[in-house]
């Protein structure tokens, strides 16, 4: 008798236990199956603190993805931003007729259908850029949603933008794709990556905390195309460009993987007295080798990006370079075998003990600068670096200041 009287109490736990497993389904968003919007891109016109933006927002919808449906709702949330509006059209390849609302800083876009594997463009989003202008507060995060709460998200993304200026209208065709090109690479995080077909900019791209970067273009012509493209850091220092002929055979996709852009290189002084350290510094995809060379004759070093894609290498040893001009440039290698090309090489100049002129060159009289018995370019550049300072390193005339006067001097005796 006790077992039956307590059958009741067990089956009504069993019961409340079971309703509150429901309600947390009910309640809690069901995410995509496959997160993530290829090609994504949020061009911007400025990153001036509580400007006024213009956006234009790009992406393509994954091929495994679900489509979009009328009834779905493309969120775009600008969290950091304020007065969000339109966009003022929308291009790529859809069906119907969009509509936007505003709702804080949430811009909702809906009444339109969006196969997987096409783009759709959001052409001037307008918004005031955040008070505080630095990597958090510039994210956008975008959702694909079946209702306007968001109990059901199909696929998400998020993104920070580009700045360009002057801001570009976008043109797009709707037509059938003759062939298909998808790039992909790695490089420094947020790198800027542009893609070119022979002299006509195809597109861009844009890596994200994982250096990782792709691009899918659609609909281009069927045949050879000399395809070539490199990045801008954060620091506006470019790669090198990677340059490729690439066959597309019409209705098939063409891919090209694993390609590193080489690491952006900077140095902090030009001209270096013997014994004083070459400091050179960059990014690159993270966790790559960095290799550094410097020649002629060729030396080697050694240094590690990090996870951020930072890098830096001091070079010590510069009193065992003879006088005279060297070049600098690196190359980067990840931890399965892939290297990059070539970075741009850096000039610079390792000058002589101490001379008649009174310089650590020697005698500068004439203008030759860097004592190679030349007067020409390097000359010209050591005296650009040296402009409007007493440094004797430049100081042709001897008059405590290197200016128009020392100038004068190296041209009446340049190519000499």
């Amino acid at each position: 008798m006790k077992y039956k009287k307590l059958a009741p109490i067990f089956l009504i736990a069993f019961l409340i236990c079971a309703l509150f497993i429901l309600l947390i389904k009910v309640s809690s968003p069901a995410t995509a199956q496959t997160p993530g919007l290829d090609d994504l891109l949020d061009v911007i016109n400025t990153i001036d603190p509580e400007e006024p933006s213009n956006h234009l927002l790009s992406f393509t919808l994954p091929p495994d993805s679900q489509q979009i449906n009328p009834t779905d709702y493309i969120r775009i949330r600008f969290d950091h931003y304020t007065d969000v509006s339109g966009p003022d059209e929308v291009l790529g390849t859809y069906t119907g007729s969009p509509s936007a609302q505003i709702v804080g800083t949430d811009l909702y876009i809906t009444g339109i259908t969006v196969a997987p594997g096409s783009e759709i463009i959001f052409q001037h989003i307008h918004a005031v850029n955040p008070q505080v202008v630095i990597l958090p507060n510039l994210y956008l995060v975008i959702y694909v949603q079946e209702d306007f709460g968001g109990t059901i998200i199909k696929n998400y993304a998020s993104t920070v933008p580009v700045m360009y200026d002057p801001f570009l209208d976008v043109t797009a065709t709707v037509g059938n794709p003759t062939a298909e090109l998808q790039i992909s690479g790695l490089a420094a995080p947020y790198t800027y990556v542009l893609i070119n077909d022979g002299s006509v900019v195809l597109g861009t791209a844009y890596t994200g905390l994982d250096g990782y970067f792709s691009r899918l273009f659609t609909g281009i012509p069927g045949g050879t195309h000399n395809m070539s493209f490199y990045g801008i850091d954060q620091e506006n220092r470019n790669t090198s460009t990677i340059s490729v002929d690439i066959d597309t055979p019409e209705y098939q996709r063409t891919t090209l993987t694993d390609q590193l852009l080489s690491p952006t290189l900077q140095v902090d002084d030009i001209l270096i007295t013997p014994g004083e350290d070459i400091y050179a510094t960059g990014s690159a995809a993270p966790n790559t080798t960095i290799n550094i060379f410097t020649d002629s004759p060729l030396r080697s070093y050694t240094t590690t990006a990090s996870s951020s894609g930072y890098w830096s290498y001091t070079i010590s040893d510069s009193s065992n370079y003879s006088p005279g001009d060297y070049r600098l440039y690196t190359m980067a290698q990840t931890g399965v075998g892939i290297q990059s090309i070539f970075s741009p090489a850096i000039m610079f100049t390792i000058s002589g003990t101490q001379g008649a002129g009174g310089t650590a060159c020697g005698d500068i009289s004439e203008g030759d600068l860097n004592c190679d018995s030349s007067i020409n370019l390097v000359d010209f550049s050591i005296l650009m670096y040296y402009w409007s300072t007493d440094s004797e390193a430049a100081d042709i005339s001897l008059d405590g200041v290197v200016d128009l006067t020392d100038f004068s001097i190296m041209m009446y005796y340049w190519g000499s």
